[in-house]
């Protein structure tokens, strides 16, 4: 098995905050001998508690049990699914959840072996998370949803395009001036190699989205309200 210290260290590699629109793809069939997905309720010592018109659930995908934060909002727009750095719990974001429009469905997980997500009992990386997020929207009903991923959650936003190669929508791009772990220059390169995307510089650092959530719901909210058909800029 590789070795742990190792293992840790790739996945704390952080990235830029990204948010990529999602189209679920046709279900693939359950592995036979693996547990069936379905929800379930919080267990004895797992956190139950959510944020304002949110609940929780513990549903299993592809045999894996997931913290589910959920929060209801208006069905004629998509669900936000919310992608946390790695080592941080879904209550990370709950100041910018709670800075968005009202009406705005909102999704949030805690990764497995984080906060109330029982550990895997194999390491995990980018690759295999994006199918499980794939599962997870595909279980809870939504065929379409925008995904929104600060830091370790940004690149798996990424990911998570990459195994959707079929989205053609634009992609917003958060990034710091300020950031001490991405360079700003990350997100310019990233600009001028994803068709359409806009980029968004603000001042400030590496973990902005939760250190200063009202002004950066703002962005956010007015690229989700834009005509998301014109073509990419810079903000």
């Amino acid at each position: 098995m590789p070795d742990r210290a190792r293992i840790l260290t790739v996945l704390r590699r952080a990235r830029d905050m990204c948010l990529r629109p999602w189209t679920r793809s046709r279900p693939q069939p359950a592995a036979a001998g693996r547990p069936q997905s379905g929800p379930r309720r919080a267990g004895p010592g797992q956190p139950q508690h959510a944020g304002p018109g949110e609940h929780i659930t513990m549903p299993v995908i592809g045999g894996r049990i997931l913290r589910v934060a959920m929060r209801e909002g208006n069905p004629a727009w998509q669900p936000l699914l919310l992608c946390n750095g790695f080592g941080a719990r879904l209550e990370m974001l709950q100041p910018f959840v709670d800075a968005l429009d009202p009406q705005r469905a909102i999704i949030r997980f805690d990764m497995p072996g984080l906060g109330g997500s029982p550990a895997p009992v194999l390491p995990y990386h980018l690759t295999t998370v994006a199918p499980l997020l794939e599962g997870l929207l595909d279980q809870l009903g939504h065929e379409r949803a925008d995904v929104l991923g600060i830091s370790w959650g940004g690149g798996l936003a990424q990911q998570f395009a990459l195994w959707l190669p079929k989205l053609r929508r634009p992609t917003l791009i958060l990034a710091g001036d300020d950031d001490p772990i991405i360079p700003l220059v990350n997100a310019r390169i990233m600009h001028r190699l994803i068709p359409r995307s806009q980029l968004h510089i603000y001042h400030g650092g590496h973990l902005e989205l939760a250190a200063d959530a009202e002004r950066l719901a703002s962005a956010v909210e007015a690229f989700l309200d834009a005509d998301l058909t014109g073509e990419g800029s810079q903000q």
